[in-house]
C-alpha cells in the first residue's frame, strides 16, 4: 500500500522523475551525480576502474553531503529500502496509507524520536500518523524537502535510495574534507 500511495502522489503532484524503464545501479549513480552537478553540489566527477568515483565537491555541496550522510545514519535510512521514501512522504506533508504495515512505518519513525527530530512519531493501522516535530525536526524536513525537490528526486524510491547510498559512500568526511573545491 505504501508504494501505491506514493505512485499516486507522483502522478497527481508531478513531483520526481518517474520513468517507465527501471535504471540499473550505474545509470542511477550517474543520474544522481549529474543532478548534483546541475545543482552545484559538485563541480565534476570521474570514474576510474579499480578506484571508483572521484568527486570534486563544492564547499556547499560537500557540507550538505556530509550532513545527509549523518542523517542517513541517525535515521537508519539504509536499514530498509522503504525508509527514504517514508521520510520523503512525511517531509512533504503526506502520510502512509492507513493500511500500510505499522511495524515497518514505526520502525522508521522511532529514529525520528531518537535523533531529536520528533517528540513523538507513531503510526496506527486504519487511523494514520501522529507526529509532533521538534524545532530541529521542522527545520530538517523543510530543508530536506527543498533539497530533494531541487534535485527532482522526491517520491522516486530508486533515486532516493541511490542518493542516500551516494552520500554514505562518497560524501567527504568531517575530519578530512580534502575533496572540497571552490
Amino acid at each position: 500500500m505504501l508504494h501505491r500511495t506514493i505512485a499516486s502522489f507522483r502522478h497527481c503532484n508531478n513531483i520526481g522523475c518517474m520513468t517507465d524503464q527501471p535504471l540499473d545501479a550505474e545509470a542511477l549513480t550517474k543520474d544522481i551525480l549529474d543532478r548534483l552537478v546541475k545543482e552545484t553540489w559538485i563541480k565534476q566527477y570521474a570514474f576510474t576502474d579499480g578506484k571508483g568515483y572521484n568527486i570534486a565537491w563544492t564547499p556547499h555541496g560537500g557540507m550538505t553531503a556530509m550532513a545527509m550522510k549523518e542523517w542517513r545514519k541517525k535515521l537508519a535510512l539504509g536499514d530498509g529500502d522503504e525508509r527514504p521514501l517514508i521520510l520523503d512522504m512525511v517531509a512533504h506533508g503526506l502520510m502512509p496509507h492507513p493500511t500500510s504495515n505499522a511495524t515497518t512505518i514505526n520502525a522508521a519513525f522511532k529514529h525520528y524520536v531518537q535523533s531529536g527530530l520528533a517528540v513523538r512519531a507513531t503510526f496506527k493501522p486504519n487511523i494514520g500518523c501522529d507526529i509532533e516535530w521538534t524545532d530541529l525536526g521542522q527545520n530538517f524536513i523543510k530543508n530536506y524537502a527543498s533539497l530533494v525537490d531541487a534535485l527532482k528526486i522526491s517520491a522516486d524510491e530508486d533515486r532516493l535510495i541511490m542518493f542516500f547510498t551516494l552520500m554514505e559512500c562518497w560524501a567527504p568526511n568531517w575530519d578530512t574534507p580534502t575533496n572540497l573545491r571552490s
